[in-house]
């Protein structure tokens, strides 16, 4: 993971912690809220009723990674890892 991603997610350790920061630093800080019927928004996101996570509050492209719905952490892989593949912007700490 590159260093200039948000320093919360670097202590985020679980699903839900991954969720919460980003809830509170993208949804929140950038009023990302442009959704689809599927999508769900960024505070079901947040509850864990979300599947699907979307990015990039600058030119509001969607970027979709699947997302376990029950809560559990990805299979074999440290959840912080979906925020850096969200997007470029996101991953060099931009947004």
């Amino acid at each position: 993971m590159r260093s200039g991603v948000v320093p919360e997610l670097l202590a985020a350790s679980t699903y839900e912690e991954v969720v919460i920061v980003y809830h509170r630093v993208a949804c929140a800080g950038f009023g990302l809220g442009k959704v689809t019927r599927d999508q769900g928004s960024c505070t079901d996101i947040a509850r864990g009723r979300g599947g699907r996570y979307w990015a990039n509050p600058v030119n509001q492209k969607f970027y979709w990674v699947l997302i376990d719905q029950r809560h559990a952490p990805l299979t074999g892989e440290d959840p912080r890892h979906v925020f850096a593949m969200l997007d470029p912007m996101w991953s060099a700490g931009v947004a």
